[in-house]
């Protein structure tokens, strides 16, 4: 009885061990994570101001950003239409974007960066990767 429970110790132990350090890796490769994309030709600028806007996507989740729900795939479609809309109707030089999936399960995949950017003409735009772990414990 003592090496079934010493087995299932050591089991659980290792399970525990394996799942920390295939959670903790990276889902993107580290070169990555700073680069320059351009999507559309540059245009020129011949004002001497900027405007900026910040922008928190919430992974393109909407209001269900932290409930405990299971997420359909029309619900990013819908979401990134919606987000392209309203910041459509934006004029803006620069824009920052928060809480950004580049391709994540949890969200079917979408590259969210490059939708935006191709979508709403971004004539570039800096990927700045602060977070990348193939495990998120919620949602």
């Amino acid at each position: 009885m003592r090496k079934v429970i010493l087995i299932l110790i050591t089991l659980l132990f290792f399970s525990v061990f394996a799942f920390y350090f295939w959670a903790s890796s990276s889902f993107n490769n580290s070169d990555d994570y700073n680069q320059i994309v351009s999507y559309h030709p540059v245009l020129e600028n011949t004002s001497n101001t900027f405007s900026t806007m910040t922008y928190n996507i919430g992974y393109l989740s909407g209001m269900k950003n932290n409930l405990p729900i299971d997420r359909s795939e029309s619900l990013f479609s819908d979401n990134l239409a919606q987000s392209i809309k309203s910041l459509d109707e934006h004029n803006f030089d620069f824009i920052t974007l928060q809480e950004i999936d580049l391709g994540a399960n949890r969200s079917y995949n979408y590259n969210q960066f490059d939708s935006l950017g191709f979508f709403l003409s971004f004539a570039q735009g800096a990927y700045a990767v602060n977070w990348d772990k193939q495990y998120v414990s919620f949602p």
